[in-house]
């Protein structure tokens, strides 16, 4: 049982840096049954396993199908809940379309709605901290006696024109929703 394991947890950790392929010793020690459920958790299309699967015949070795397709389907049933979908969602990940079913993908939907609030309130509040930085870097400008009149006038004219873009975002930022 522990080099089953030991074997599934090396190929998840293959799985998960990008590598496509798979070891001869991995495919002779794979659970079929694991991996699938493993892939159906994450999401991932049935494609996934059959590259693997692919990659294995290769080596001589025949992995079962059969075994990956029934543990992927059993993983899907994890992945397709409602509330990974609004999970997902909310992390700004990309709709999956695996699930096929409508419940998911408005749970997705909910989260993602969320998520585009939420970034445009941190996109609002990280150009407010950069126009208070300009702010008193113009405040400290003008106190400058090295100045010449056309530079404080084009000095002040900019610290006008952040502190209307300042209001406006404060204004945007107080209509977002309160989704926290």
């Amino acid at each position: 049982m522990g080099l089953v394991r030991t074997g599934l947890m090396i190929i998840m950790l293959a799985l998960l840096s990008g590598c496509s392929s798979i070891s001869q010793q991995q495919c002779e020690r794979g659970d079929w049954f694991d991996i699938g459920f493993s892939h159906g958790q994450q999401g991932r299309s049935l494609a996934n396993g059959k590259n693997i699967i692919y990659d294995c015949l290769e080596y001589g070795v025949r992995p079962t199908l059969e075994d990956y397709k029934r543990g992927h389907q059993e993983g899907l049933k994890d992945y397709c809940e409602p509330e990974n979908a609004f999970t997902q969602g909310l992390n700004g990940r990309d709709y999956n379309p695996i699930c096929r079913s409508e419940e998911f993908r408005l749970a997705w939907q909910q989260g993602h709605d969320r998520y585009v609030v939420n970034r445009h309130r941190h996109e609002i509040s990280s150009r407010l901290n950069q126009i208070d930085d300009e702010l008193k870097h113009i405040h400290w400008q003008l106190h400058s006696e090295e100045l010449t009149r056309e530079q404080r006038r084009e000095l002040k004219h900019r610290r006008h024109r952040l502190e209307h873009e300042q209001d406006d975002l404060r204004r945007e930022r107080a209509l977002l929703p309160i989704l926290d």
